[in-house]
């Protein structure tokens, strides 16, 4: 039925699921039902369970747990509510329970009716988010989802606009907890056996397929936190059998992360005997593991990788130096903590890394050159502290627009540092002649350098730090002068300041 046989001023309501329903149908506007509120909550849930609006207080605690399990979806409320009325407080005790492993079958039917709808790839798309990128930055997981499935933005997309994905403050893809557990539920019907499904995030089965080698090219992603387990061998060979594999992510999801800094040994769980390294499969879009245990990565191929993330790893270096990596795929290295890493293999295929972190590598004696890496952002990169053995800084980024080695064991300014001519901030403990060419310099941090002779600046500096130095005279020409509005000399030895002016 066409609009133009309502009357004038007819208001008409539709609900869909799918926003693109409601877009289609030209709708003038589009109001997405929020979930709703703990008191909303706790009302609906006791009306159904209860039969009244304030609960016992001997229930209060339980019915706080099942409206959290809920978040605010009135289904859940409604269904959990009338399956517990006039049930004994044990009988709500072992749902609770029942609860954290199994979803419960009528809302897991009633959401998997929009699940059934979606295409080959939107289904697979949602899966891998259900169990591995839920809480993920958007960009990194559209990023590894867009290297294996063609048209994924668009399937991600679409499963936003179908209610089964969120976008969190437009930065992190998220999905109801209930979804999650169907999605999961649904790879847990795939077979009996661990190793004969395609993805696997809980421990005992990822202890199972890893300690008795029962892997399968079945297995498309692994996904442990390493807190939920004791010290475990397993065999070299156990990622051989699993040709398809695309995620690896082996981490500690501790609360308070200095924790895993702090107890190096302690949290060395996953290993395999007398080996310096395991093949890998080719696949892998993601290779998060922490604490890895091998000297390197000799026998992977990194070409379809996406993140590569091995805090306080073993290796002593990454690949050998002959050996040419496709490395086109890269977004992300973290190597932070790596105290055996003595060298950076040659990263020049690696055109699109966005994000390089290797802090506290107290064995790192040489960085390779990077000014060809031209999408790593400047936030993302930094000359780290504790790398306390690092002796050669070769090129960075030209388009850097702020830089500190402050922290590092060479405090040696590279002579390539007037080709950063978009830097705006620098943070040393050396001098460099060709700091003086940095035209576009605009901060210039010389606190505790052990330098006696007060150096030549740039004329376009506004921030000058000579706290700390051993400068006892300082020269400013008067066209410095002009810009400069902050000159820290706190704890100097300044003893004598004047201005000179220069004609040209």
């Amino acid at each position: 039925m066409g609009v133009e046989h309502f009357g004038l001023g007819s208001k008409i309501i539709i609900t869909s699921r799918d926003r693109q329903v409601l877009k289609n149908g030209r709708a003038n506007h589009i109001h997405e039902v929020k979930k709703l509120n703990t008191n909303d909550s706790f009302k609906l849930f006791s009306t159904f369970a209860l039969k009244m609006l304030n609960p016992a207080a001997d229930f209060r605690d339980l019915l706080h747990k099942f409206v959290k399990y809920a978040q605010g979806n009135p289904l859940a409320l409604k269904v959990l509510g009338s399956k517990l009325y006039s049930k004994s407080r044990k009988e709500w005790e072992s749902e609770v329970d029942k609860l954290k492993q199994y979803a419960e079958p009528k809302i897991s039917r009633i959401l998997e009716s929009s699940f059934d709808g979606l295409g080959v790839v939107e289904k697979n798309i949602f899966l891998d988010i259900a169990c591995f990128f839920k809480g993920e930055p958007l960009d990194i997981a559209e990023k590894i989802l867009c290297s294996y499935y063609s048209g994924a933005t668009c399937g991600i997309r679409n499963l936003v606009d179908k209610c089964l994905l969120d976008i969190k403050d437009d930065i992190f893809i998220s999905t109801h907890d209930m979804l999650e557990e169907m999605g999961k539920d649904i790879i847990m019907q795939e077979s009996r056996h661990p190793g004969k499904r395609s993805r696997l995030w809980n421990h005992k089965d990822v202890k199972e397929v890893l300690k008795y080698n029962k892997g399968t090219d079945l297995i498309e992603g692994i996904k442990l936190d390493l807190t939920q387990i004791d010290n475990l061998q397993f065999c070299a060979t156990t990622f051989e059998k699993m040709h398809k594999l695309r995620y690896i992510d082996f981490k500690f999801r501790l609360n308070n992360i200095a924790t895993l800094y702090q107890d190096q040994f302690k949290y060395k769980k996953l290993y395999a005997s007398q080996v310096e390294s395991i093949p890998l499969p080719d696949e892998l879009r993601i290779l998060r593991w922490d604490h890895y245990p091998f000297k390197s990565l000799s026998g992977f191929n990194p070409k379809n990788l996406v993140v590569l993330r091995l805090r306080n790893g073993n290796m002593k270096q990454l690949w050998n130096e002959d050996d040419h990596m496709d490395l086109v795929n890269l977004r992300e290295i973290d190597i932070s903590n790596c105290k055996n890493l003595r060298k950076m293999p040659n990263f020049s295929g690696a055109i699109n890394l966005k994000l390089l972190r290797y802090s506290k590598c107290e064995s790192l004696v040489e960085l390779p050159c990077l000014d060809y890496l031209v999408s790593l952002f400047n936030y993302g990169f930094r000359i780290h502290g504790g790398c306390s053995s690092l002796e050669k800084i070769s090129q960075v980024p030209s388009h850097f627009h702020s830089l500190d080695i402050s922290g590092i064991g060479t405090q040696e300014v590279p002579n390539s540092i007037e080709h950063l001519i978009k830097l705006v901030s620098l943070l040393v403990k050396k001098i460099s002649i060709n700091i003086s060419k940095l035209e576009s310099l605009f901060e210039l941090d010389l606190s505790n350098c052990p330098i006696i002779k007060f150096p030549e600046i740039p004329r376009s500096l506004t921030e000058l730090n000579l706290s700390g130095t051993q400068i006892e005279e300082v020269s400013l020409p008067f066209d410095s002068l002009c810009n400069l509005r902050t000159l820290n000399m706190s704890g100097s030895r300044v003893k004598k300041y004047r201005s000179s002016w220069n004609p040209s």
